[in-house]
């Protein structure tokens, strides 16, 4: 069976057999004249020929029909009615427009074209047609396929369309493979690939922009890729590359195309980590990087922490050791910088990386062979003072225990621990350095240099220097400094500019011709001078607040100096300043007094205070650091007014006072406060209550209450009726406030008091009056003596013309009602 599926859309215009054509799965025997859409596939019985023409005038004509020229011959043996349905475009428009109608679902009876023949009533139709009889046959298209816009061309013309055998169509899947990094992928494109006709294979596949033909081997950016033509595969990643392989597109024997992807993915590869070791010589600094001979190729190392003698630092800091300081830093490099002369192991050290796995450092530190220093010595005494020292104490040796061998002096050369006789005294030096020179009494000068040498074969030497000394130093006192504090105060200085000094000569030794220098002034001492035992002068006075230093040395006829003698001083004239606060009216009698000063803290101040009956009292207190002083008053003060005298001494002696006034109250009297209004019976009844429920009270305030004092009322009941400040007209006419009486009250009370300026609380003053405000009990009266009848005749009625009633006073009224 030959079959061919077309590519446009056309008609069967001609076959030697029956042909079939089958659209989405469905087959049907094509008609001459039928449309061919594109897609389908057009198929003949016993492989004998059929024609296709399309849409755009081409023509397929299959192997058994005779091709160009020929075309029409074969069309003359053809029924003569599918050549006029080739021919007549008229008929093929008539098809095409009831195809029209057919598949926009009309009726494509209501509009028949006219008839060739029949009575005029048939010209047109609503519901059905009249079959005419034409000159040539004509066949209808099967409305069962869609002949829209097709046409058949009068005039054919011939083009060969290529056959395709109707095999089954290859069914290819596109392949995709996921492995870990560092194991090769593999597996067989056509295992999931099927073509019910053909045995697949693969052709050629093409990746990164290349074609190749199956079986060549392909090295990419991430492996080797090869796909051989039974359709198996391998991809060998390198060595720990991950990512995808650009995407695989193979070629079938058949033509027909599918895809591989290949994705590798990352695995954590372990870090491969060295032991380091670096041996350096003693005085050296080991340096280096214990992540260079380190590899990770997932990741960028770097150190984390590093354990050294037990214990764990992290990356960066400076660790000091017996033998020096380390330090390892995050990128790896470390230093390990030993101490001076030192060598041996530093303890190993373990680092972990940021992946978790550790190493170790060992530095190893050379032994050096160091030369031994020595340093000259030389020493200073005192006339009649032995030296005294070790020679030893200033020289080195980092691999030795120096000692001394022997020692050299004035020519002489003497083992040590040998006692040396010299001109000016007794010389010895022992095997440890140690050394003594005791002088000859009064003797001085210098000793011959000693030259010692030490165990290792160095030398150095020793000088001595005796000094000669005067007996004893001079005394000095400033005169001006009566009371030898160190200061010279205001007093002291009592307008002078210059300060009077003397010099004791004592036990100086000093003779006549002798020389006293006093602050560079020199003064030749005389026979009177010897005799007095002292000399007086005058410097000049130092600045305000300035030092002066007096030192003065005796200096004999042989140019020896004597100690010296000292004394010193500092000018200070300037007073301090001091303030003092006593409280101006206060109820306190032993009240705060507070003040500043710019006294050094710590000074004392002195203060005194006399009140108003003349007592007086001596309070001290001290400066704070602020510069201020607080002080209560010891001793209670009379009523009335007080004075406070403070005085600060600073340290040199200057006084500064300050004075300050104050009052003391104690006392307020008390006011005097009455009701008004309740008649003589005292009892507010309830006519004269008001009607807005309130009685009078008046305060009368005591002589010596002042404008400015406090005045509180406040009723029984604690509410407070005024609470301000005194009036002159409060003084003069007094003060009335109303009081509420409750309902049901029996009594009614209030309560006045003063609270002066002062602060000082009066006694309370109050008053309190009964009320009785409620109606008294109706009492009841009946007559009597008017007989059963209750009427009063002439002769019930007495002769005087009264008739009696009787009284009865009700439970509740009291003697004195009226």
């Amino acid at each position: 069976m030959e079959s061919i599926t077309t590519s446009k859309n056309g008609i069967l215009s001609a076959s030697e057999s029956s042909v079939t054509i089958t659209i989405n799965n469905e087959t049907k025997e094509l008609q001459l004249g039928q449309v061919v859409p594109a897609g389908a596939i057009v198929a003949s019985s016993n492989n004998l020929g059929f024609v296709i023409t399309f849409d755009d005038g081409t023509i397929f004509n299959s192997a058994n029909i005779p091709n160009d020229e020929s075309i029409n011959t074969l069309a003359d043996n053809l029924d003569d009615t599918i050549v006029a349905q080739v021919a007549d475009q008229q008929a093929l428009d008539e098809i095409e427009a009831l195809q029209a109608l057919i598949a926009s679902g009309e009726d494509p009876t209501t509009d028949l074209p006219e008839t060739a023949a029949g009575t005029p009533t048939a010209n047109q139709g609503d519901f059905g047609y009249v079959a005419v009889t034409r000159d040539g046959d004509e066949t209808l298209a099967d409305s069962g396929y869609d002949t829209t816009g097709q046409a058949a061309a009068p005039t054919a013309v011939t083009q060969e369309e290529a056959l395709t055998e109707n095999d089954s169509p290859s069914v290819l899947v596109n392949d995709a493979i996921t492995i870990g990094e560092d194991q090769v992928a593999s597996g067989n494109v056509l295992g999931n690939d099927t073509d019910a006709d053909s045995d697949l294979s693969v052709v050629t596949f093409e990746v990164d922009g290349q074609t190749y033909p199956a079986g060549t081997e392909v090295t990419l950016e991430g492996g080797v890729l090869i796909i051989n033509e039974d359709g198996s595969y391998t991809f060998t990643p390198n060595e720990n590359w991950n990512g995808t392989v650009p995407v695989i597109t193979y070629t079938t024997n058949t033509g027909v195309t599918a895809t591989l992807t290949i994705e590798v993915t990352p695995v954590d590869d372990v870090s491969v980590l060295v032991n380091d070791s670096n041996t350096v010589a003693e005085d050296t600094v080991a340096t280096g990087n214990v992540l260079d001979n380190d590899g990770d190729v997932d990741s960028d190392l770097s150190v984390v922490t590093f354990e050294v003698d037990g214990q764990t630092y992290p990356a960066g800091t400076e660790v000091t050791l017996e033998g020096g300081v380390l330090i390892i830093n995050e990128d790896g490099s470390y230093t390990f910088t030993p101490n001076e002369n030192w060598n041996g192991t530093v303890p190993v050290i373990t680092y972990t990386t940021n992946t978790g796995v550790t190493a170790t450092l060992t530095i190893e530190i050379t032994p050096v062979e160091d030369p031994t220093v020595t340093v000259n010595d030389v020493v200073t005494v005192s006339e009649d003072t032995p030296a005294s020292g070790n020679v030893l104490d200033n020289d080195s040796d980092p691999d030795s225990d120096l000692s001394v061998v022997t020692f050299e002096v004035d020519g002489q050369t003497y083992p040590t621990g040998t006692e040396v006789t010299l001109e000016g005294g007794i010389l010895i030096i022992n095997e440890d350095g140690s050394y003594t020179f005791t002088p000859n009494e009064n003797w001085n000068g210098t000793v011959p240099v000693i030259t010692y040498t030490t165990n290792t074969g160095e030398t150095a030497t020793l000088t001595i220097n005796v000094t000669p000394v005067a007996d004893d130093a001079p005394t000095v006192v400033i005169n001006t400094d009566l009371n030898d504090d160190g200061f010279i105060s205001n007093e002291e200085l009592n307008g002078a500019t210059e300060i009077n000094v003397t010099i004791g000569l004592g036990n100086t030794g000093a003779q006549a011709g002798d020389t006293l220098v006093v602050n560079g002034i020199e003064i030749v001492l005389t026979q009177n001078d010897i005799e007095t035992g002292s000399v007086n002068l005058d410097l000049p006075a130092p600045g305000e607040g300035e030092e002066i230093d007096v030192i003065a040395v005796v200096v004999d006829s042989n140019g020896n100096i004597s100690p010296e003698g000292s004394d010193s001083a500092i000018l200070d004239t300037t007073a301090p300043i001091i303030t003092v606060d006593a409280p101006a009216l206060t109820n306190d009698n032993t009240p705060t007094i507070t003040g500043t000063t710019d006294a050094p803290v710590g000074s004392t101040v002195t203060l005194i205070v006399i009140d108003s009956a003349g007592n007086e009292q001596t309070i001290t207190t001290t400066v704070n650091a602020d510069g201020t002083y607080t002080v209560d008053v010891i001793d209670p003060l009379a009523e009335g007014s007080y004075t406070v005298v403070a005085e600060v001494t600073d340290p040199a002696g200057n006084s500064a006072t300050d004075n300050d006034d104050g009052i003391v109250d104690v006392t307020s009297l008390a006011p005097l406060v009455e009701f008004s209004g309740m008649g003589s019976d005292g009892v507010f009844n309830s006519d004269e209550i008001g009607s807005d429920g309130t009685v009078t009270a008046t305060v009368t305030l005591a002589t010596g209450t002042q404008v400015g004092d406090t005045l509180i009322v406040t009723d029984g009941n604690g509410n407070t009726l005024f609470n301000g400040p005194v009036t002159q007209d409060m003084l003069d006419n007094g003060f009335d406030v109303e009081v509420t009486v409750t309902a049901g009250a029996t009594d009614v009370d209030v309560t006045a008091q003063v609270i002066d300026i002062a602060g000082n609380p009066s006694a309370t003053a109050t008053d309190n009056q009964p009320v009785d405000n409620v109606a008294a009990p109706a009492p009841t009266v009946e007559f009597s003596g008017m007989g059963s009848d209750g009427v009063f005749n002439s002769d019930e009625i007495g002769s005087d013309g009264t008739v009696t009633a009787t009284v009865t006073l009700a439970t509740g009224t009291q003697v004195g009602d009226t």
